[in-house]
């Protein structure tokens, strides 16, 4: 089957949406003599994308030094069972679970890091009065000066924070502008 740019294509979820041209695979299932094969192909599929980001918290967590890791081993042995038709021992049972318990405390954490984000922010007018306007200055300024130096402020603020700007550079452009702001 050929798809084109701009086709449509139903999720898994059964979502109809628009991917991009190489968002997505398509795998040929005509070989697959019953339905049933072709369902279990299609869970070990959602169990690899599992394993998949899996992957991905790890890496997250041990770049930020921590010890927490979602052991991925047993999503292996389910994929083997899965397309063998195969029930689990209790004790693989017992370590899937405990790997499905690991899983939702990642999401937990990440989930409550997500509620934080607003918080994580100040507004742009503490920044202005450590870079030496006062309030009351700013509070003169009209809505366009107001307008402009904060989308000015936010262009190179977000340089530094990605640290594209090294941070000395960073406050000579930020006091410069608080500076041009005040005349």
């Amino acid at each position: 089957m050929v798809l084109t740019r701009n086709q449509a294509e139903v999720t898994p979820k059964g979502y109809l949406e628009k991917r991009e041209y190489n968002s997505f695979m398509v795998l040929d299932t005509k070989s697959f003599l019953y339905s049933e094969e072709k369902q279990s192909f299609g869970y070990s599929i959602e169990i690899l994308n599992l394993i998949r980001v899996a992957c991905m918290a790890n890496k997250m967590c041990l770049d930020f030094k921590s010890s927490f890791f979602i052991d991925i081993d047993i999503y292996h042995k389910a994929i083997n069972s899965v397309m063998n038709n195969k029930s689990f021992s209790d004790s693989e049972l017992e370590i899937y679970f405990e790997t499905d318990q690991k899983k939702e405390e990642f999401l937990t954490f990440s989930r409550s890091l997500a509620d934080l984000e607003n918080e994580f922010y100040l507004p742009y007018e503490i920044d202005y009065i450590l870079l030496g306007i006062d309030m009351a200055a700013y509070n003169n300024l009209n809505e366009d000066k107001k307008g402009e130096l904060s989308d000015n402020y936010g262009d190179i603020a977000c340089d530094m924070r990605l640290k594209k700007m090294e941070i000395s550079d960073f406050i000579l452009k930020a006091k410069k502008l608080i500076d041009d702001i005040k005349q």
